[in-house]
């Protein structure tokens, strides 16, 4: 959003003025100022001007000069903001503002994709199957030098698939222990002049934005409301956070 318009110096607004105009479709605000001609001309809002109101920015709709005695103009500015029914239902001043971000997740390097089992170990394509994997998990478990190491040659002396994609888990997790991936973070700010009314998170939930990156199953994970000050804008802070799947056992849907 670029420079908000909120009056020039040199003119002077009517007592009368804003005035606002309430239809199903928008919202529009007339401001008045008056003073000399030539600065009215020279002050003028620019065509597409944001214009500061009492409800939030407007866009600049109209704007009329007219010139009056003793050198003196009138300028009458009309300012418009879509009156959808999220802003009629919720008071909200301003559209909501978007964001789309990408959050690390820390994960441990045995669930990399790499090692995942195999649901039928009978296949030609199976690589880990389940024995060889509880080899490397006893390896790290057990205190045992003896112990280890027979566990170790086991899987660097096998010949299958398998064995040896599990030797590969257990060098890299002896170096590494986890590995990092990343899901979308999609969030939702607004402000009102009321108090908004926030829901509970941990909820399976997709997001009311207009765009947000698809391929995964959302948990509303935020929902926040604050101002500054008692007679400050309420400003709602709402975010959901991308899963490569949700266990639907423990998370259950939001309400409608």
């Amino acid at each position: 959003m670029g420079t908000i318009w909120r009056g020039a110096r040199g003119l002077k607004e009517a007592p009368s003025s804003p005035s606002l105009d309430f239809t199903p479709e928008k919202i529009l605000c007339t401001n008045v100022y008056a003073g000399p001609y030539e600065t009215c001309l020279a002050k003028r809002p620019k065509q597409g001007t944001v214009c500061s109101t009492p409800l939030g920015s407007f866009k600049l709709a109209s704007l009329k000069i007219v010139r009056a005695p003793g050198g003196r103009g009138i300028m009458t500015i009309t300012s418009e903001h879509a009156n959808d029914d999220c802003l009629a239902i919720e008071g909200l001043i301003r559209d909501y503002e978007e964001e789309i971000d990408w959050a690390v997740v820390e994960k441990a390097i045995e669930e990399h994709p790499r090692y995942a089992l195999v649901e039928d170990e009978t296949s030609e394509q199976a690589v880990l199957k389940a024995d060889d994997l509880e080899l490397v998990r006893q390896y790290f478990e057990t205190t045992s030098s003896a112990s280890r190491k027979k566990q170790r040659e086991a899987l660097k002396n096998g010949t299958s698939a398998s064995k040896k994609r599990a030797y590969e888990l257990l060098l890299k997790k002896l170096r590494v222990e986890s590995y990092n991936v990343y899901v979308p973070v999609v969030r939702r700010t607004s402000e009102s002049l009321q108090p908004p009314v926030t829901r509970a998170c941990g909820k399976r939930e997709t997001p009311p934005t207009k765009k947000y990156p698809q391929g995964y199953e959302y948990l509303k994970t935020a929902d926040r409301g604050s101002r500054s000050g008692p007679k400050g804008r309420w400003r709602r802070s709402e975010e959901w956070t991308g899963c490569y799947g949700v266990d639907r056992d423990l998370y259950e849907e939001a309400e409608e």
